[in-house]
């Protein structure tokens, strides 16, 4: 397998306490980080998780629920 090609890897664990408007709310944790977000959608969860595998410090630098700055 070739390294250049080779995703991130990370452990989760989703907390689903509702489902709302069509869509999930709860609690991302963040193993690796012992980091915990909460979202209020499934596209925000996804966005937490993907944020997490490119930019580490956005999870640290950001109050518990609220999406960080997307870069790019």
């Amino acid at each position: 397998m070739d390294e250049k090609n080779t995703l991130p890897k990370a452990t989760f664990v989703v907390r689903i306490s509702f489902c709302q408007n069509e869509t999930w709310q709860g609690n991302v944790t963040w193993l690796d980080n012992r980091q915990t977000q909460n979202f209020r959608s499934m596209m925000e969860l996804l966005y937490l998780m993907d944020s997490a595998l490119g930019h580490e410090q956005e999870w640290a630098s950001q109050p518990p629920g609220e999406l960080p700055e997307k870069t790019s």
